[in-house]
């Protein structure tokens, strides 16, 4: 065998290193070089970091400030000492400032102080919680419930306890920021469908069961959709997915307080039991005139969300006084409805006389307390919409001393059908002469 170095090879690498190894002076010589580059070299790069915001939001201008309401939010609102009429927030049953609300939420306190400082399972609960949670259970006709702080962590946090990755989910186009956000979080597939398109979810459905059979299958709506005030068709869906055995995901954050002959939502509404929906989403923000949410069903499903769900766990647990609240308006309503009566009235109004508004477009059920209005011309692009919307929003609150709302989709896949539209929130306070003032000043607004 060849030896891999002959000795006069080995010799002439081992002199070539001798003498090419750096004597203190070379490396005191190398070292200030070093140095004095460091110093006075220009780098070739000259990074600046990018904007926070994105490049159209310079473009729109500074962020308006905040409306600040000074006294009670009711059927009329005080703006810089002036009095507007109140159809910007969802106080549907009309309830704020009832006195039993206030008396219960002055007692609580009186008991339990302002807050908790706690989360629910660290010893932020106390007996007024799980009296909520039980007569919400109750109301509902499910097993139990748990309540969280605020509602936008509800659903959000229900989604990504029970879905996960290679589960895959199918999901109304209308659907809300909250549960987009859980959808994101669940690393799950997500499949939209057609706004309240029984038949296109029925297609998908189907493609699904025959490609992916062993996937388990979850459907997200919402009872009535917060961006568009339409009526999710529950009845055909809930015999779709019983088919199909695809577990759904309801979020009556509109419609709790407000469908069905005793407030308690889209299933009573469809004549379905709430037992057939695998979770409920629900808030004390819109109807009860408090705060917080809750995820209600089986006890196997409030007990996972207790011990699982982020929003619950990670935060501090509702102030007492709120919990309060929701138990006596849970009362006031099972005893006398007549303001959920009335407030049903009152959207039918509202409906019929908004259709008279010939510019605007109502893409809102007639049910239902949330009014979407829309610029009815199609050959206008959105950017013209909004700024036409804006000005009519700005007229009314100047020159009609009404206050309402405005939505401004964003430029995602999932909700690109959508279009800028003025949000009304109708309550059951409003009179007839309210509603008839309010058409007016649209139809002023736009015949001008």
């Amino acid at each position: 065998m060849m030896p891999l170095f002959s000795p006069a090879d080995l010799l002439v690498s081992i002199l070539s290193w001798v003498l090419n190894v750096p004597t203190p002076s070379k490396l005191d010589k190398k070292r200030e070089e070093l140095k004095n580059n460091w110093h006075t070299a220009t780098p070739t790069w000259n990074y600046k970091p990018g904007s926070l915001t994105s490049k159209s939001s310079h473009a729109k201008g500074p962020i308006t400030t905040t409306p600040i309401t000074t006294g009670v939010v009711d059927k009329y609102i005080i703006l810089a000492s002036e009095k507007y009429l109140n159809l910007a927030t969802p106080n549907f049953l009309g309830v704020s400032q009832h006195p039993r609300l206030n008396s219960a939420a002055e007692k609580c306190v009186q008991k339990f102080g302002p807050g908790t400082s706690g989360p629910p399972i660290f010893y932020g609960s106390a007996d007024v919680y799980k009296e909520m949670d039980r007569n919400i259970a109750k109301f509902l006709q499910v097993d139990d419930c748990v309540t969280y702080n605020i509602t936008f962590t509800a659903m959000l946090s229900a989604i990504q306890v029970y879905a996960g990755p290679g589960d895959v989910i199918f999901v109304d186009e209308q659907v809300n920021i909250s549960i987009r956000l859980g959808l994101g979080l669940s690393k799950s597939r997500i499949i939209y469908f057609k706004a309240n398109d029984v038949q296109h979810l029925a297609r998908l459905l189907e493609q699904e069961e025959t490609n992916n059979q062993e996937r388990r299958r979850f459907c997200v709506l919402e009872g009535i959709y917060a961006q568009t005030g339409t009526l999710c068709p529950l009845g055909e869906i809930n015999d779709l997915c019983k088919r199909h055995k695809v577990r759904i995901l309801l979020d009556e954050s509109v419609s709790f307080g407000v469908l069905g002959a005793t407030g308690r939502g889209a299933t009573e509404h469809f004549g379905i039991k709430a037992t057939d929906m695998d979770v409920i989403c629900g808030t004390f923000e819109a109807g009860f005139a408090s705060y917080g949410g809750f995820i209600a069903g089986s006890t196997v499903v409030a007990s996972f969300q207790r011990f699982y769900g982020n929003g619950h766990i990670f935060s501090t647990a509702l102030p007492p006084m709120f919990t309060s609240v929701v138990n006596e308006g849970l009362k006031m309503l099972q005893e006398d409805n007549s303001n959920l009566v009335r407030l049903r009235k009152n959207c039918e109004l509202m409906h019929r006389e908004l259709e008279k508004v010939n510019q605007l477009r109502i893409c809102s059920d007639p049910i239902s307390p949330v009014k979407h209005l829309s610029v009815k011309n199609p050959s206008i692009s959105m950017d013209e919409a909004s700024l036409i919307l804006d000005r009519a929003i700005e007229s009314l609150k100047i020159n009609h001393k009404i206050a309402v709302g405005k939505v401004s989709p964003g430029g995602t896949k999932a909700n690109s059908h959508l279009s800028p539209s003025i949000r009304i929130c109708v309550n059951s306070l409003l009179q007839k002469k309210d509603i008839d003032d309010f058409v007016s000043a649209l139809q002023n607004i736009f015949y001008d």
